[in-house]
């Protein structure tokens, strides 16, 4: 394990918890437990995993709150009582039908098969059961929506890939677990600040990384 990349993700993990916002979703990533995940909560994580995937973050917390009241701050219940209404609102505010209605379809399979059941089906399929059940939670997002309702995961996307390849480490969650190893930080949380730091803090993140493994 190279000091070097510990020191320097204590020092990106500092970056980003000197912002109010951010070191909020660091506790979140921290704390997060599927076992008392509400139902409500749980659609709410769907739904923005999906909707943020292939976009940028900033752009779907912009339209959030007019999701939220589109999809009836996400209780299942009343999204498939009001589904024609809930498609029309929600189009207005995203013109994307195919991440409208997996939603709509999550709605359904919650209502159908109740969250206790779901929960419990989850918390043994983990990330593959997720892929396999709801629409547009793919390969990647799979592990999106795992680390946000409590799993202890790593999300494999570009910007994690490139840190990887920079620092000369074999996958995102061998680099993450090294890590961890060391300071004991949930992976989900080392995911975050990482992914964090290289979205929002230094666009040449890579540089950053390169030769930690090495120590050079």
């Amino acid at each position: 394990m190279s000091g070097a990349l510990v020191k320097l993700y204590l020092d990106i993990r500092a970056q980003v918890a000197a912002h109010d916002d951010w070191v909020e979703d660091i506790v979140y990533y921290d704390t997060r437990n599927l076992e008392h995940l509400p139902e409500q909560e749980f659609l709410s994580e769907v739904a923005w995993c999906v909707f943020n995937s292939g976009m940028r973050e900033a752009v779907v917390k912009k339209k959030w709150p007019a999701l939220m009241r589109a999809f009836r701050d996400f209780r299942a219940a009343r999204i498939c009582h009001e589904e024609l209404v809930v498609r029309i609102e929600a189009h207005r505010e995203f013109g994307h039908h195919g991440k409208i209605n997996a939603v709509i379809r999550a709605a359904q399979f919650l209502v159908c098969e109740g969250w206790e059941r779901t929960r419990a089906d989850i918390a043994k399929g983990g990330p593959d059961y997720l892929e396999e059940t709801f629409p547009f939670i793919g390969p990647v997002t799979k592990y999106h929506l795992a680390k946000n309702i409590g799993f202890d995961c790593v999300k494999p996307d570009r910007h994690l890939v490139r840190v990887t390849e920079a620092a000369g480490y074999d996958s995102p969650e061998v680099l993450c677990q090294a890590i961890k190893d060391e300071t004991g930080d949930r992976l989900a949380v080392i995911d975050y600040v990482i992914w964090r730091y290289a979205a929002s803090i230094n666009t040449d993140y890579m540089d950053a990384f390169k030769g930690v493994r090495t120590g050079s």
